[in-house]
């Protein structure tokens, strides 16, 4: 298979790491010069026949702006891509601007412009919550930890689809992996449809 992978021109580059470790034919290093949203609707363009977007991707990865208005329409990019059975991941639902300490200059400015209430509001957290789990396409719906994962309606293949999850499942620490596995046990983190809890706003 292949990976995708798009970030920031202006951030480290992964490309000669990858070529010392032999993998670079394994990964598509994309350096966005404008944003990840612009590389992701060159993606759908670039699978668009006869009108229609014919998804790519099995698993996608989302840890980008942070910021409801950027992941937000990120995430109806990445659904496009998204073949029936997929799954997409957001990272950092915790997160807030409020609370970060090393932000990037452009990260700087785009808080300084923000309010208040939008700094200290969990952005991806609202994206999963309100945009994701409310989708009609997703099917499962989970949070574990810092992350939360949905699943595109599905590929009609019940064990293939149970094979991804256990190999998914490889991906989340012990712990919360224990949880998923065994909902009703002591080590439950959260039911399937129970929000992810959220940091007060102002």
């Amino acid at each position: 298979g292949l990976v995708t992978t798009i970030d920031r021109r202006t951030g480290p580059d992964v490309r000669p790491l990858l070529a010392r470790a032999g993998l670079d034919r394994f990964v598509d290093a994309i350096r966005a010069e404008h944003s990840y949203t612009w590389e992701l609707m060159r993606l759908i363009e670039a699978h668009t026949v006869g009108g229609r977007c014919r998804p790519p991707f099995d698993l996608c990865f989302v840890d980008g702006a942070h910021s409801w208005d950027t992941d937000g329409f990120a995430f109806f990019l990445v659904e496009k891509l998204l073949r029936p059975g997929g799954w997409i991941v957001f990272d950092d639902l915790d997160w807030a601007y409020a609370n970060a300490t090393d932000l990037a200059p452009p990260d700087a400015e785009l808080a300084a412009l923000m309010s208040g209430e939008a700094r200290s509001t969990t952005q991806v957290s609202r994206v999963f919550e309100l945009l994701v789990r409310q989708h009609p396409a997703m099917d499962v719906v989970r949070v574990y930890g810092r992350r939360g994962w949905a699943r595109k309606t599905g590929s009609g293949d019940p064990e293939a689809e149970r094979l991804l999850v256990e190999r998914l499942l490889h991906w989340i620490p012990p712990a919360i992996s224990t949880a998923a596995r065994n909902p009703t046990g002591a080590r439950r983190t959260r039911s399937p449809r129970e929000p992810v809890a959220r940091e007060g706003t102002t």
